[in-house]
């Protein structure tokens, strides 16, 4: 498991280091270049949002923000390379957070994964005293709406026509939110 670093202006090196210090073991920093192949990864695996996929070039972007916190879980191929299995992108915004992207590879749902990157969403936000979390999801995406809602998240509203896939396809997203017990 890899997580990039929240680089929150907000945060100061005391805060950071008792951050660091509670995520398992199995969690590290992602090293640059397995970031990248990591990214390209992601990329590939990303469910299209809008009508179309986010660029490679827009994650790392979104990634870099230093209001977002990135975790991939990879297994290794060999040595030498690893192969994502699943990534969560959260973007924090004051005392909340958003769901920007959460993917698992086909081959691999229902073993855990996305439960785990939810988990780790919702430590991190408790750590940083973010009060919730929120994300939107494809209302007629039954698995992600059914996977959300065992995760803890609530419907709390609706946005009619949020995906456009074309002129006659156009889908509403529901927004989702989970309120972050701190302390």
């Amino acid at each position: 498991f890899y997580c990039s670093i929240f680089r929150n202006k907000q945060n100061n090196e005391a805060h950071q280091n008792r951050i660091s210090s509670r995520f398992s073991t199995k969690i590290r920093p992602l090293p640059r270049l397995l970031e990248t192949h990591l990214i390209r990864q992601a990329f590939k695996l990303q469910i299209y949002r809008h009508g179309m996929r986010w660029s490679d070039k827009d994650l790392r972007h979104h990634m870099h923000s230093e209001y977002s916190w990135t975790c991939f879980v990879t297994t290794p191929a060999n040595n030498f390379v690893h192969q994502l299995q699943g990534f969560l992108l959260l973007r924090v915004i004051e005392d909340e957070a958003e769901i920007l992207s959460l993917g698992v590879k086909t081959t691999v749902r229902r073993n855990g994964i996305g439960k785990y990157l939810s988990e780790r969403a919702k430590f991190f936000s408790a750590v940083h005293q973010i009060k919730s979390i929120l994300l939107e999801v494809a209302e007629t995406n039954r698995n992600a709406v059914g996977f959300y809602k065992k995760q803890g998240f609530i419907k709390i509203g609706i946005r009619k026509n949020y995906y456009i896939f074309s002129s006659e396809n156009k889908k509403n997203a529901l927004i989702m939110h989970l309120p972050i017990k701190t302390g």
